[in-house]
This record gives C-alpha cells, sequence and structure tokens, in this order.
C-alpha cells in the first residue's frame, strides 16, 4: 500500500505527494483514503507597523518565537491605538481588535504581546477543528425558557437572524444536546470568547442552580444514549462580554471524555495524574492547543489517526449589548 501527504488543496481536488516513487502507481486506477489528520502546524503570519523604534524593538524580541513568522499577508498585525504608547493586536483587513492596551516604553509587554499571541493561536486552531466520526451526531440548541420552564420559541426567534443566533448582555439560555446519531456519547463542550479565552461549559464543577447553589456537572452526567435528549433546564448560561463572535466547542465521543481537567494543562505530562497516559484521540488534541514559552506546541505532537472516535463541531453566535 502506498502512502502520501496532501500538498494543496482546493475545493474539489487535492495534490497528495508520494512517500516513495512509483512510476506505475497511476495505472493501477488507485483509490486515496484519509489515514491521518493533521493540526495546527501553520505558524500565524505576523505584521508590525512600521513605526520606530518599537518596530524593530519588537520584532528582535520575537526573532526567536517559533509560533510566529512576520509576514506581509497577515493574520494579525499589531497597530497602534490612538497614541505610539498605546498598541493593539488588529486583525487583518479589519478595525476589529483582539488585544489592547500594550505600551513597549515598557519592556515587560514583549511578554503580554507573546501570551495573547499564543492565546490567538490556540483561538484560530481550536476554531478550525472539525472533525466527524461516522453515526456521532448530536443537535446542540442554546435556548430560552418562559416562566412555565418551557422553551420560548418565540423569543429564540426574535433572536435568530438570518439564521445565526444574536444573543444580548444578560440573556439566560439553557443547553439542550439531542442525541440524532447511531452512538451513545460522551460531550464536553467548551467556550470560547472572541478575545481568544477559554472556559469550559460542560463538565463543570463550578456549575450553580437557579439558586446560586452548587451543582457540579460532571462527565459521568454527560453521557447521552441513542436517540435520548439531555436538556439541562436547572442550570442557567447567563450571556456577559465580552461581545462579538462566540463559539461553543463541542466534543462527542464514545469513550469516556472529560475536558475540564485539561483546560489549564500545559502540555500532556502535566495533565492530571488520574489522567495521564490514557488520553483518547480528542484529549490529546485538546492538550496540543497549549502552547509552550518558545512558541512551540505541547509534546503530543499535531496529528489524529482517524481510527481514534470522535466528532468535534461548532456552535456559534453573537453577543451583542443590550
Amino acid at each position: 500500500m502506498n502512502s502520501g501527504k496532501v500538498i494543496t488543496v482546493n475545493s474539489f481536488t487535492s495534490m497528495v505527494k508520494p512517500d516513495s516513487a512509483d512510476d506505475k502507481l497511476a495505472d493501477k486506477n488507485p483509490w486515496a483514503f484519509v489515514s491521518e489528520l493533521s493540526y495546527g502546524a501553520e505558524k500565524l503570519k505576523f505584521s508590525v507597523r512600521d513605526i520606530e523604534p518599537v518596530a524593530k524593538m519588537v520584532k528582535d524580541s520575537l526573532k526567536d518565537f517559533q509560533l510566529i513568522e512576520f509576514n506581509p499577508a497577515f493574520d494579525l498585525i499589531l497597530d497602534t491605538s490612538g497614541s505610539i504608547n498605546n498598541w493593539a493586536l488588529k486583525y487583518a483587513n479589519s478595525t476589529n481588535v483582539f488585544e489592547s492596551g500594550f505600551d513597549f516604553s515598557a519592556t515587560q509587554d514583549i511578554k503580554k504581546l507573546k501570551e495573547a499571541l499564543k492565546r490567538f493561536s490556540r483561538f484560530r486552531y481550536l476554531k478550525g477543528l472539525s472533525i466527524n466520526e461516522q453515526g456521532l451526531t448530536a443537535k446542540v440548541q442554546l435556548v430560552f425558557l418562559d416562566e412555565q420552564g418551557n422553551v420560548d420559541n418565540e423569543k429564540l426567534k426574535s433572536r435568530t437572524h438570518f439564521g445565526r443566533l444574536e444573543l444580548r448582555e444578560d440573556d439566560v439560555v439553557y443547553l439542550r444536546i439531542i442525541n440524532n446519531g447511531q452512538k451513545q456519547f460522551y460531550i464536553n463542550i467548551v467556550d470560547i470568547q472572541p478575545d481568544g479565552f477559554i472556559n469550559p461549559v460542560i463538565p463543570n464543577k463550578n456549575l450553580k442552580d437557579r439558586n446560586n447553589n452548587p451543582a457540579p456537572l460532571k462527565w459521568e452526567d454527560c453521557l447521552v444514549r441513542k436517540y435520548d435528549t439531555l436538556f439541562l433546564r436547572s442550570l442557567p448560561i447567563s450571556i456577559q462580554q465580552p461581545y462579538g463572535d462566540e463559539i461553543f466547542k463541542v466534543f462527542l465521543s464514545t469513550a469516556a471524555l472529560d475536558l475540564e481537567d485539561i483546560l489549564t494543562s500545559k502540555d500532556e505530562a502535566s495533565v492530571p495524574p488520574g489522567k495521564r497516559g490514557i488520553l483518547n484521540g480528542l484529549e490529546k488534541i485538546f492538550v496540543n492547543s497549549n502552547i509552550n514559552e518558545n512558541g512551540t506546541r505541547g509534546g503530543v505532537g499535531n496529528r489524529l489517526n482517524t481510527d481514534q472516535n470522535g466528532t468535534v463541531f461548532s456552535l456559534n453566535f453573537q453577543i451583542m449589548p443590550k
């Protein structure tokens, strides 16, 4: 069996470079199958507005930072925001700001800049994850409840525009998870804020109920059986700032899955002892989203074998002022 690496991709075709030469391969009418997926290997394209002495100082400070490459076709640009002593990370082709408040008259802001670049890269890495295991699917919804505890479809409709959910600050919504696939699964959901910060949604040891009493939701509670529904009516989600595009990243696994404990783990070695050595494919991907001080990723590699269980998708919505 021949193998190779995909080197270019467009909407309908891909080009594969074989690992070894075979002049007769095309004569065999071969079929191609994906055996391994790769994530997060691409460097972050970065630029700095050409204002001295800040531009030179920033470039010199980041010359050994492996996460980025200086490129005029940038993903992020470091630009002034009102004055020479106030800089911000801005998206390409947009005035939108990812993070602001950098003052490079104080050199310690280089460390702050590195942390912001790492957070953006992790945000981009997890945002782009999409994996599908056959028969492992779910419908995940954020819904409003009326005073009787029923789904308030009218309010949900009023917050939906062109098929996109637009929630307002101080809205309170609830998770409804429907297993519409062929397999039971464990579900984990993490919240990716517009500023790149990541928080556990479920499982979550710090959840509270409507009366502000502790109501922890453990990974064992996140099992959804075939054709069943998990409706978390007693666990309100209060919508707060920052404003912008928010993402709930959904992880489904037929094996037990608990991403909460590895949210703060920098690599596989720092995963809590009870988890170490038994990480499944999805958990390793999540650990690998962390970035070390020199701008390289955690120690589990950036590949996932396609025979490892899991489905990953996004629930996108927008947070707006009242």
